[in-house]
């Protein structure tokens, strides 16, 4: 089958969503995808509880305030089963980079300046984009993001 939008049956009955079924992450055919924001297209809000920033005809989505916190969002899987996550996310610095200096190594918290992809209830770490102000120990080792 060709990639496109399907129509799919969930455990809260049908939904329509995109499948790609090309080779993606080194894995070929049959992607459902969960969420997708291209804010290269203006007409693409961002999700609630997140702030847009704009500079340099870039747009993009990030907390409201520059101190400590997190937001979230949620993509629900619809109750389709997987056993891999692909995906691709592009950052960009505003305000301060601190990298892991935080309080705290908890999933449940903040714990990088950055994003982090977590999965299920209790949460489970996928991956974690970190942004750190160097490459290199400077007396702030949590900065480091090599």
């Amino acid at each position: 089958s060709p990639s496109g939008y399907y129509i799919l049956a969930g455990t809260n009955g049908t939904f329509a969503t995109y499948c790609n079924m090309g080779t993606l992450c080194g894995s070929a055919g049959a992607w459902t995808r969960l969420a997708y924001l291209d804010m290269t297209d203006a007409t693409v809000n961002c999700p609630s509880g997140f702030r847009l920033y704009q500079s340099g005809g870039v747009r993009a989505c990030g907390r409201y305030n520059s101190g400590p916190g997190c937001v979230s969002v949620q993509f629900p899987s619809n109750g389709i089963s997987y056993s891999q996550i692909c995906g691709r996310v592009t950052g960009y610095q505003y305000h301060s980079t601190d990298a892991f200096d935080g309080s705290t190594n908890d999933l449940n918290s903040y714990y990088v300046e950055g994003v982090s992809i977590t999965r299920g209830s209790p949460r489970q770490h996928v991956w974690t984009l970190a942004n750190g102000l160097t490459d290199s120990y400077n007396n702030h080792p949590y900065w480091i993001c090599p």
